[in-house]
């Protein structure tokens, strides 16, 4: 009877050990869908090629910043709506 109640304390407190990493992983990877695709802009932007023609447009730098806070403005509402 000693032996079934101590192997049910390891297991929950297993379970609950589990389900706290479980929420770790689910917060990175939100922060990773955050920051992905800002990543992917910011770098096709800093690799200086030269016929990118939104470089010659004198507000490019400020579509850019506006379209990165877009992504994250639409991920945040996502989230929100998923309760995440």
């Amino acid at each position: 009877h000693l032996n079934t109640q101590v192997a049910n304390l390891i297991s929950m407190f297993l379970a609950l050990k589990d389900q706290k990493a479980n929420e770790v992983m689910k917060l990175l990877a939100m922060y990773s869908v955050y920051f992905l695709p800002i990543t992917f802009i910011a770098g096709v932007y800093g690799m200086n090629f030269e016929f990118m023609p939104e470089l010659h447009h004198p507000y490019a730098y400020f579509f850019t910043l506006g379209f990165m806070l877009l992504i994250v403005i639409i991920t945040f509402i996502y989230f929100q709506r998923k309760k995440w």
